[in-house]
């Protein structure tokens, strides 16, 4: 009955003991939201249910809401279990991923700097999570790859200081880079190493 009139608050009220009609309340609550244009609060409803997890995330991406997405996959992520390694995984460098593109877009526009600024505290957040610092760890090499072909020097030396990682196990990886990025990688680390570490 609430549902029907979208008081969506009274009719969790009443569900709070019923998990399986909770779900429905928050899968209704969503697509309203959803198609009232308010994607992120659909994001963080959606993320609260057991609907599929391909077909909502599809459901952003089709409607062009980067934000929205990587709302839904934060929530989803911070709700899974420590047990559920490959969902994590999947979960993690595909926010990475996110992040990275999102970077690259706000990088090239100067009338974007602030933004830019903030995204990357928050992406870096993401990065030094101690709740997915293993994830993070056993999964350096795909992190460092994707670090690598968005050409984030900066960032990449900045997971390699949190990862803990020598420098020696870094260098190898910079074969990716062109001949002129090297220097700017031993320059970068130097530098985050003087003003962060010693």
């Amino acid at each position: 009955m609430y549902m029907s009139m979208n008081k969506f608050d009274l009719a969790k009220e009443y569900c709070r003991d019923r998990p399986e009609c909770m779900d429905i309340v928050l899968a209704k609550e969503a697509e309203h939201c959803f198609q009232n244009k308010r994607y992120l609060e659909s994001a963080k409803c959606y993320a609260l249910t057991q609907n599929y997890f391909e077909e909502i995330a599809l459901k952003f991406i089709e409607a062009k809401q980067e934000e929205a997405l990587k709302e839904f996959l934060l929530k989803k992520l911070n709700n899974l279990k420590q047990s559920e390694k490959t969902q994590i995984t999947l979960l993690v460098t595909w926010l990475t991923e996110l992040y990275l593109n999102r970077l690259g877009l706000l990088q090239s526009d100067e009338g974007k700097h602030g933004v830019f600024q903030e995204t990357r505290d928050e992406f870096r957040k993401f990065l030094s999570s101690s709740k997915h610092k293993e994830c993070l760890y056993n999964n350096r090499s795909t992190i460092y790859d994707l670090l690598a072909s968005h050409g984030n020097v900066d960032d990449m030396v900045y997971f390699s200081v949190i990862m803990q990682v020598s420098y020696d196990a870094i260098y190898p990886g910079l074969g990716r880079f062109n001949s002129e990025s090297e220097p700017n990688f031993s320059l970068s680390l130097s530098m985050y190493l003087i003003y962060n570490i010693i």
